[in-house]
């Protein structure tokens, strides 16, 4: 359970720092925005469909599922300041090794 919880928040570290060095989460949540976004600006104009009300209803749901995700993942420990400490004992790992590649 400790080692779920020190590898989900690694995982999550990377995920964040690759989206902060590369401008786009690669996350499944934020690649699906970034590829509906781009369908949005390429049909603008040109159809009466207003993608861009699905956009932010895609946008809502992945911001949701990511914070009940992270709570699921704190509360697998008895304690949920345990499971918080320990997500972040690999989280900030995980951010920091992408944060400095290339620096």
């Amino acid at each position: 359970m400790v080692l779920s919880i020190l590898v989900a928040g690694f995982v999550e570290g990377l995920i964040a720092g690759i989206g902060y060095r590369v401008g786009v989460s690669p996350s499944e949540g934020g690649i699906s925005r970034f590829i509906f976004k781009s369908f949005c600006q390429a049909i603008a104009g040109q159809t009466q469909f207003d993608c861009w009300n699905y956009y932010w209803m895609l946008w809502v749901l992945v911001i949701i599922v990511a914070i009940l995700t992270f709570f699921f993942t704190i509360f697998k420990a008895k304690d949920w300041r345990v499971g918080l400490f320990l997500y972040l004992l690999g989280a900030i790992p995980g951010f920091l090794l992408m944060f400095m590649v290339g620096h």
